[in-house]
């Protein structure tokens, strides 16, 4: 997997383009189409059901297993209840969405257990990565079949 930059608002994109071996313009526009057209990807983020409709059909498409391993919330970096993500589950290829800072999203591609953020320069190991995004919860784990 080759570690692709992203625009704002654009991390899961982006990580579909890495995960598929696309540009980024190519997974937008392919988006925007399967959306209905003539709606920009920014605009799409405002309608969430449209959005996460589209999300869907893009990733049945490139046959990734939707929420293969959903994991808990994360809880507080120390402490009971706290379910840890590992590199363990991070086999193969996919999507990792997470929440941080308690609202924001975000999704990187990962490729056995390497996480290829598009929010950073280079990729790195679970560890490092853990450094960088202090998460808060865990929504899926969307792996390529």
């Amino acid at each position: 997997m080759e570690l692709l930059k992203q625009k704002p608002y654009e991390c899961w994109i982006t990580s579909l383009a890495m995960l598929t071996q696309q540009s980024v313009d190519a997974v937008r526009i392919e988006f925007e189409e399967t959306a209905g057209g003539g709606t920009p990807y920014r605009a799409l983020l405002d309608m969430q059901a449209k959005w996460f409709l589209t999300s869907v059909i893009l990733m049945d498409k490139y046959k990734l297993a939707v929420g293969s391993s959903m994991i808990p919330s994360m809880g507080p970096p120390k402490g009971p209840g706290r379910a840890n993500l590992t590199k363990k589950q991070l086999w193969g290829k996919g999507i990792l969405c997470v929440s941080y800072s308690n609202s924001h999203g975000h999704a990187v591609g990962f490729e056995d257990g390497i996480i290829y953020d598009p929010a950073c320069n280079a990729p790195m190991s679970l560890i490092e990565w853990r450094k960088v995004i202090k998460i808060v919860k865990i929504w899926s784990i969307d792996r390529q079949a």
